[in-house]
């Protein structure tokens, strides 16, 4: 659960991306895993792609 309390909003860290200058893209988003890992906490694992 520790990594849970210290992550950030999507949107966040799509800006804080944007702004160290990657472009980025996202391939997958999985929502499913809040449902059985994480206690009903809304928990989004993303898979992107990024380059300077």
């Amino acid at each position: 659960m520790q990594a849970v309390y210290g992550a950030v909003l999507k949107e966040d860290y799509m800006r804080f991306l944007k702004q160290a200058s990657f472009f980025v893209k996202i391939l997958a988003e999985d929502s499913d895993r809040s449902k059985w890992r994480y206690g009903g906490l809304h928990v989004e694992s993303l898979k992107l792609k990024a380059r300077v």
